[in-house]
Protein backbone atom coordinates (compact mmCIF):
# COMPACT_ATOMS: atom_id res chain seq x y z
CA UNK A 1 0.00 0.00 0.00
CA UNK A 2 0.88 3.92 -0.35
CA UNK A 3 2.30 5.43 2.35
CA UNK A 4 0.34 8.52 4.10
CA UNK A 5 -0.05 11.40 2.10
CA UNK A 6 -0.27 9.23 -0.91
CA UNK A 7 -2.78 7.03 -2.99
CA UNK A 8 -3.12 4.47 -5.72
CA UNK A 9 -5.54 3.44 -8.41
CA UNK A 10 -7.38 0.34 -8.74
CA UNK A 11 -5.96 -0.63 -11.74
CA UNK A 12 -2.65 0.62 -11.15
CA UNK A 13 0.73 -0.10 -8.19
CA UNK A 14 1.89 3.59 -8.95
CA UNK A 15 1.78 5.66 -5.78
CA UNK A 16 0.74 9.41 -6.18
CA UNK A 17 0.68 12.38 -3.90
CA UNK A 18 -2.43 14.11 -2.42
CA UNK A 19 -2.92 17.32 -4.13
CA UNK A 20 -2.07 20.40 -2.05
CA UNK A 21 -5.11 20.97 -0.30
CA UNK A 22 -5.95 17.99 1.00
CA UNK A 23 -4.45 15.25 3.01
CA UNK A 24 -3.88 11.48 3.26
CA UNK A 25 -3.44 10.33 7.16
CA UNK A 26 -3.53 6.62 6.14
CA UNK A 27 -1.94 4.28 4.16
CA UNK A 28 -3.37 2.41 1.84
CA UNK A 29 -5.36 4.96 0.33
CA UNK A 30 -7.33 4.57 -3.39
CA UNK A 31 -8.44 7.45 -5.25
CA UNK A 32 -7.75 11.09 -5.11
CA UNK A 33 -10.81 11.81 -3.33
CA UNK A 34 -9.64 9.38 -0.87
CA UNK A 35 -7.11 12.49 -0.13
CA UNK A 36 -9.63 14.56 2.62
CA UNK A 37 -9.65 18.53 1.97
CA UNK A 38 -8.22 20.74 4.74
CA UNK A 39 -10.81 22.43 6.86
CA UNK A 40 -11.85 26.06 6.84
CA UNK A 41 -9.08 27.95 8.19
CA UNK A 42 -6.41 25.41 7.83
CA UNK A 43 -4.06 24.30 4.80
CA UNK A 44 -1.70 21.94 3.22
CA UNK A 45 1.07 23.89 0.68
CA UNK A 46 2.86 20.90 0.09
CA UNK A 47 1.97 17.79 -2.37
CA UNK A 48 1.75 14.69 -0.06
CA UNK A 49 0.88 16.12 3.22
CA UNK A 50 -0.30 13.69 6.23
CA UNK A 51 -2.39 16.42 7.88
CA UNK A 52 -3.14 20.09 7.55
CA UNK A 53 -1.78 23.04 9.32
CA UNK A 54 -3.54 25.99 11.15
CA UNK A 55 -3.53 29.53 9.01
CA UNK A 56 -1.06 31.69 11.03
CA UNK A 57 -2.23 34.31 12.96
CA UNK A 58 -3.57 37.37 10.72
CA UNK A 59 -4.24 35.39 8.10
CA UNK A 60 -6.95 32.94 7.04
CA UNK A 61 -8.67 30.28 5.02
CA UNK A 62 -12.13 30.50 3.72
CA UNK A 63 -13.18 27.56 1.86
CA UNK A 64 -11.97 23.95 2.11
CA UNK A 65 -9.03 22.41 0.44
CA UNK A 66 -6.48 25.45 0.37
CA UNK A 67 -3.10 25.40 0.33
CA UNK A 68 -2.19 28.58 1.17
CA UNK A 69 -3.89 31.49 3.55
CA UNK A 70 -4.63 34.68 2.96
CA UNK A 71 -3.69 37.63 4.50
CA UNK A 72 -6.19 39.77 6.55
CA UNK A 73 -6.79 42.98 4.69
CA UNK A 74 -5.96 46.87 6.56
CA UNK A 75 -8.33 47.28 9.67
CA UNK A 76 -9.01 43.57 10.35
CA UNK A 77 -6.91 40.68 12.11
CA UNK A 78 -7.20 36.94 12.83
CA UNK A 79 -6.21 34.34 15.48
CA UNK A 80 -4.40 31.50 14.26
CA UNK A 81 -7.09 28.67 12.40
CA UNK A 82 -9.20 31.21 11.55
CA UNK A 83 -11.69 31.22 8.43
CA UNK A 84 -12.28 34.81 8.70
CA UNK A 85 -10.91 38.30 9.40
CA UNK A 86 -12.72 39.88 12.60
CA UNK A 87 -12.49 44.30 12.25
CA UNK A 88 -9.83 45.76 14.53
CA UNK A 89 -11.48 46.95 17.92
CA UNK A 90 -12.04 51.41 17.26
CA UNK A 91 -9.84 53.44 18.89
CA UNK A 92 -10.79 54.84 22.23
CA UNK A 93 -12.78 57.46 22.27
CA UNK A 94 -13.80 57.20 19.03
CA UNK A 95 -16.15 55.63 15.95
CA UNK A 96 -13.35 54.83 13.83
CA UNK A 97 -11.66 51.98 13.76
CA UNK A 98 -8.05 50.72 14.34
CA UNK A 99 -5.61 50.64 10.93
CA UNK A 100 -4.18 47.68 12.53
CA UNK A 101 -4.52 45.03 15.27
Amino acid sequence: PCLAGNWSGLTFSKCKSCEPGRFGSSQGLTGPLACEACSPGRYAKKPGSTACLDCPAKTYAAARGQSSCKPCSTGTSSAAGASICQPCPPILGSAQRQPTC
